[in-house]
């Protein structure tokens, strides 16, 4: 069921995995655990609603839950400068310690929410075939994975986490030919289904809003060398209604490309008056922020290749912007990408020279940023050799992730010192996922779950909501 969405919410990070590592074992989607409870009872409701469209601009910041942290670890990493800033990598370390899986979680409430599914033969990053139709959830309280959304076996096992963490969103085809999907949020305290939306079409990407409003993104049209054109449809979920909006962005010397290994982008800040997006110019590639309102260039640097996935990451309220471009700048860099960290102003902030080269095999394909902008995870890859690294940017150091018996794949930050992650395994011969968290501060890690030989896992996010 999650073709068009999948394959579009992620259409960049795709086609670049595809190309670029054409060898390796395929990779996982909606998916879920071995079978460990019964399914919750849901009460489907339908709400017509009719939608009138409405010609806007307007772009409406997006918000990320932080879960109560622990307390009671103590930092591993030292400062190694405080005036004078280092221009090369301080100490990459040892790898992170594990714990016991049967200790105390790392994380004090709430659940991390996920699912496992049948990785497939040929190079995509979501497995797509369920074990056990659903999604599951590690709990503070209980390690031990409980079913948390008991979903039909011919759905999607797939959802995209409320910033609240108490509802969850999924979508499902209506008819035979895939060009309708219905949309459906799921109220977890409640255990209740709402069908809000009928999406005529394909759904190209989706963000919940502060406000608890959807806003999904169903037609995109990127004309070069001018800018993009953009229809969403936002749905309120309490008040039951829904309405178009109409985007236009006006981009000068906007380049992109639909290549199998694609490049470019357009990226919005939560405020929606800026954009920072890959233009040409002089026969030059360039990565500009571009102010929408009064249509000046606040920052441009030139980039040596045509930079793609990973795309930007703002901060909350969009006063920083993370990203990569290929490295002219420094001649030591030469032949790097590098990740920069700039204000809405144009201002950057220097951060340690990186470790990682930039070759046509070993791709960036992680970029996460911590919710206090003090942590910065980035991976790279090639075929299924995947390294993980954690830059510090205030005691300017670089631990690594990793394990000798494992392979960094993918993660997300559930607080400002806690990373969850997943990491590809070898088990009776066949790829397997393990699912991590990664306390920064103590620099150890813990395993929650491990799927079975032949199975990854999808990692949703965290909700309050404790599963017992």
């Amino acid at each position: 069921m999650y073709k068009s969405i999948k394959s579009k919410v992620y259409l960049l990070i795709i086609f670049c995995v595809t190309a670029c590592y054409p060898n390796s074992v395929g990779e996982p989607a909606p998916i879920s655990p071995s079978p460990l409870a019964t399914g919750i009872a849901s009460t489907p409701v339908q709400i017509e609603t009719t939608i009138p469209t409405v010609d806007t601009v307007d772009i409406r910041p997006t918000a990320t839950i932080t879960p109560t942290p622990k307390t009671d670890s103590s930092p591993i990493m030292t400062p190694s400068q405080t005036n004078e800033p280092e221009t090369e990598l301080v100490n990459i370390g040892e790898c992170p310690k594990q714990v016991a899986s049967d200790t105390q979680p790392f994380w004090s409430t709430g659940s991390i929410l996920f699912g496992t599914g049948q990785l497939l033969q040929f190079d995509y990053p979501y497995p797509y075939t369920p074990q056990s139709p659903g999604i599951w959830a590690a709990s503070s309280s209980n390690l031990e994975p409980q079913l948390a959304y008991g979903i039909p076996e011919d759905s999607s096992s797939w959802v995209i986490v409320s910033d609240d963490g108490n509802t969850l969103l999924r979508f499902e085809y209506t008819n035979e030919d895939r060009t309708e999907e219905e949309v459906i949020f799921y109220d977890l305290e409640n255990q209740t289904e709402t069908r809000l939306q009928i999406i005529a079409g394909e759904v190209w990407d989706f963000e919940w809003l502060p406000d608890g409003q959807v806003k999904i993104l169903t037609d995109v049209e990127r004309i070069w060398g001018e800018g993009i054109k953009r229809e969403f449809v936002l749905i309120d979920p309490v008040a039951e209604r829904s309405e178009i909006l109409v985007e236009n962005l006006s981009l000068p010397g906007y380049i992109f490309n639909d290549e199998v290994i694609p490049g470019g982008f357009a990226s919005i800040s939560p405020s929606g008056n800026l954009v920072l997006y890959t233009a040409l110019a002089n026969d030059e590639v360039k990565v500009r922020l571009l102010d929408l309102i009064t249509e000046y260039i606040i920052w441009e640097e030139e980039s040596r290749v045509l930079p793609g996935p990973p795309p930007p990451v703002w901060t909350a309220d969009g006063s920083r912007v993370l990203f990569y471009i290929g490295d002219r700048i420094n001649e030591k860099r030469f032949g790097f990408d590098r990740i920069v960290n700039l204000g809405k102003d144009g201002q950057e902030v220097e951060l340690p020279f990186q470790p990682y080269p930039s070759t046509d095999e070993f791709v960036l394909s992680l970029l996460e940023w911590s919710q206090n902008q003090q942590y910065i995870v980035y991976g790279t890859k090639r075929e299924q050799n995947g390294v993980g690294f954690l830059l510090d940017t205030s005691a300017w150091q670089v631990g690594h992730i990793c394990d000798s018996e494992a392979t960094f794949f993918d993660g997300q930050w559930l607080t400002n010192e806690l990373f969850v992650y997943l990491a590809l395994i070898e088990k009776e011969g066949q790829t397997a996922y393990s699912l991590r968290i990664l306390d920064v501060t103590r620099w150890e890690y813990q395993e929650i779950f491990q799927s079975e030989p032949g199975y990854g896992i999808n990692l949703f996010g965290w909700t309050n909501f404790e599963f017992d």
